[in-house]
C-alpha cells in the first residue's frame, strides 16, 4: 500500500487533467462522462484528482447538497488500483464535504461491484438502500450507501 504522503491529492485544474480524467471515465465506465462535464469538474471545489510519480492515477467527485454530498465519481488507473489510492481520495472528499458543512457522504455503487463495497464499508459508508435494476451495460442493482459525517449514526441497521 501506498502511503497517502506518496500519493499527491489536488484539485484538477488544467486541461491536460481533463483530458486525463476523460482517458480515465472511458476505462472505468460503461457511460462515461462527455467533455464538457469533465471541463466543469475540473474548475469545481468539489473534484480531487490522485497523482503519483506525476500521472493522474485516479480522481472523485461529489455534488453539493445542502446537507449532503453524493459521491458521484470515483475512478482508479488499472496499473494503480490495490495501493490506497481510492482510500486517500475518498478520505479527501470527505474532508472536503465537512468543509462546505455537510451532514454525509452518499453514494451508489453497484452490487457486484464487490471491491469497491468493501472498500467503502471500510471506511464508514453503511448500505442505507437498494435501487433494483439501477444500472444497464451490463445489468446491475444499485446499493446505496453513506458516510455519516457528525459522529452520530443515523442508521443503526444495514440494508442487504
Amino acid at each position: 500500500m501506498i502511503e497517502k504522503n506518496n500519493i499527491e491529492l489536488k484539485t484538477p485544474r488544467s486541461a491536460d487533467d481533463a483530458e486525463a480524467i476523460m482517458a480515465l471515465e472511458k476505462e472505468n465506465f460503461s457511460s462515461p462522462l462527455n467533455a464538457p462535464a469533465v471541463a466543469y469538474l475540473v474548475q469545481d471545489e468539489s473534484c480531487v484528482a490522485a497523482y503519483l510519480d506525476g500521472e493522474l492515477a485516479g480522481y472523485a467527485a461529489f455534488l453539493k447538497g445542502p446537507f449532503s454530498c453524493e459521491i458521484m465519481r470515483i475512478a482508479v488507473n488499472k496499473k494503480f488500483r490495490r495501493r490506497g489510492i481510492g482510500r486517500a481520495m475518498l478520505r479527501a472528499l470527505e474532508e472536503k464535504a465537512k468543509g462546505f458543512g455537510s451532514e454525509s457522504l452518499q453514494l451508489e455503487v453497484r452490487s457486484k461491484n464487490t471491491a469497491a463495497l468493501a472498500l467503502y464499508e471500510s471506511v464508514g459508508f453503511m448500505r442505507v438502500g437498494l435501487r433494483k435494476g439501477y444500472y444497464r451495460d451490463p445489468a446491475d442493482d444499485a446499493v446505496l450507501m453513506e458516510l455519516d459525517l457528525t459522529g452520530k449514526c443515523v442508521y443503526d441497521a444495514r440494508v442487504n
